[in-house]
């Protein structure tokens, strides 16, 4: 089972700030501090500097003049899981015989359980996402 993340859906419905400058590396940063499922791939409208960047279990696709949800729906198949509030997205994903999943119920999937600490955040991923995203 893989998943797909709506990056710029997933960085609105957790911080409020899908669009904002800095959204995408803030969301890829938290993502990083989580333990996320072995193949998670989180995909953002437009064009960055390069078209994909692998960071542990998550891997990061830019969808170039494409949407996200166009890029999302070429790559899913049976059984993959798309992260989306986008309803839209939802249903192409069932006719796809994929599933989906509300960003909240991700959320609780990847966060520690009672007791349990986040992941550091190392250094070397922050100045990685600033890369991926061509920030100085």
């Amino acid at each position: 089972m893989r998943y797909f993340l709506d990056g710029n859906n997933l960085a609105g419905a957790w911080f409020k700030s899908a669009g904002k400058e800095g959204s995408g590396e803030h969301l890829l940063i938290f993502l990083q501090r989580h333990k996320l499922p072995k193949d998670t791939t989180v995909v953002f409208d437009g064009a960055r500097p390069r078209p994909s960047v692998e960071k542990g279990a998550l891997k990061v696709i830019f969808s170039g003049r494409r949407t996200a949800d166009e890029t999302i729906l070429d790559r899913i198949g049976k059984g993959d899981i798309v992260v989306t509030r986008d309803r839209e997205l939802q249903s192409r994903a069932k006719v796809r015989r994929a599933g989906y999943m509300e960003p909240e119920e991700f959320l609780d999937k990847i966060r520690p359980k009672e007791g349990g600490a986040e992941k550091p955040l190392k250094e070397d991923d922050i100045e990685g996402w600033m890369k991926v995203f061509g920030e100085k």
